[in-house]
């Protein structure tokens, strides 16, 4: 088996190193994946910055949408580089789409279990004025939800399931192993958060120095920042891509499955 087929359990330094050796090997089409909706998706919300004063029902709405796209052919293209197949745009945007609406309803309710606790709980302590004890005590319960079903979207997509049968797997998959998917997801959410938001703020600063308007400054920022995430959204679906694997290496000897189907 060459490099990408020797699927094995990994540690957490393992994973971020083969999420960037992937991110390597299928650079050009990784980018072409997220580019095909990206683009798109910063062209709407740049105009949106032009002639509204709010954006954040547009940016929520159009993330929605292209970045729930780009992710679910990401994480068909990065499935395939992992275990050694042939990618193209279209054959990654060919099976994730098929479960596209399945994992917007996971991501639904995947909201609405950390909203619903975050919204009674600020109603109650929020009139004593205790608003911000609300969200101290909210944080964890948030991290522990987001943790044990960030495994969805590869569970749905990779397995051809439903939303709820989606978020079973994750929570299933995820048992025993909260912090180690807490740890490497952490550690890959913080790298491409400056990988996306710190060209961004440099820009709007220099911009800022030189004495440019408001209304260049911030249409330049979102620019910026559409186009750090498109370099940085395929690193980030292969670590969670490659959690998902490692997790059924662990629990259910995934790699002796592959290893056996090679074998016939």
């Amino acid at each position: 088996m060459n490099e990408q087929t020797n699927i094995r359990a990994l540690t957490v330094g393992e994973i971020l190193d083969r999420a960037f050796r992937i991110y390597k090997t299928g650079f050009v089409t990784l980018l072409g994946v997220v580019a095909v909706m990206m683009i798109p998706h910063g062209v709407l919300l740049f105009i949106s910055t032009l002639y509204l004063n709010d954006t954040r029902f547009v940016e929520m709405l159009l993330s929605g949408v292209f970045q729930n796209l780009a992710t679910v052919g990401l994480v068909a293209a990065i499935s395939r580089l992992n275990l050694g197949q042939d990618i193209t745009i279209n054959s990654s945007y060919s099976q994730g789409t098929k479960r596209f609406w399945s994992v917007i309803g996971s991501d639904f309710i995947l909201g609405l279990a950390i909203v619903l606790p975050a919204v009674a709980l600020g109603m109650c302590l929020g009139v004593t004025g205790l608003g911000w004890l609300a969200i101290i005590l909210i944080l964890p319960i948030a991290m522990f939800i987001s943790t044990r079903w960030s495994l969805n979207t590869s569970a749905i997509i990779l397995e051809n399931v439903g939303a709820t049968a989606g978020l079973t797997r994750s929570w299933a998959l995820t048992k025993d192993h909260f912090w180690r998917v807490f740890g490497t997801s952490f550690a890959a959410g913080l790298l491409s958060l400056l990988l996306t938001v710190l060209p961004s703020l440099l820009a709007r600063y220099f911009l800022g120095l030189m004495g440019v308007s408001l209304q260049i400054i911030e249409p330049t920022g979102v620019v910026m920042e559409q186009i750090a995430l498109i370099f940085a959204l395929p690193f980030t679906i292969a670590v969670q891509v490659l959690i998902y694997y490692d997790l059924r290496i662990r629990d259910e000897g995934f790699d002796l499955e592959l290893r056996t189907e090679e074998m016939q």
